[in-house]
């Protein structure tokens, strides 16, 4: 049985993804940056049911407003906070 690393590798093998480098922002600063730039593009496109990066950013702005009502800093906060979807 091969080892999922192999596996990937040989699925998978795109050297430059590996070796790109990106700038110093969060996920929600980069899918800002995209959504200013190009907000019909494509972010996800997942069984058929795609979502563009202005619809990202608007779910990302209304979770955080969420966890803003109940009391949880979502940013600029010292401490970090996670979502999982």
């Amino acid at each position: 049985m091969e080892s999922s690393e192999k596996i990937w590798q040989t699925r998978y093998n795109h050297p430059s993804a590996w070796e790109q480098t990106f700038p110093p922002l969060s996920m929600v600063e980069m899918v800002a940056n995209s959504a200013a730039a190009n907000p019909q593009a494509v972010m996800i496109d997942f069984m058929g049911r795609k979502t563009s990066y202005g619809e990202m950013l608007h779910s990302i702005r209304r979770v955080a407003r969420g966890l803003q009502d109940m009391g949880i800093e979502t940013y600029g906060s010292p401490r970090r906070q996670a979502v999982c979807v």
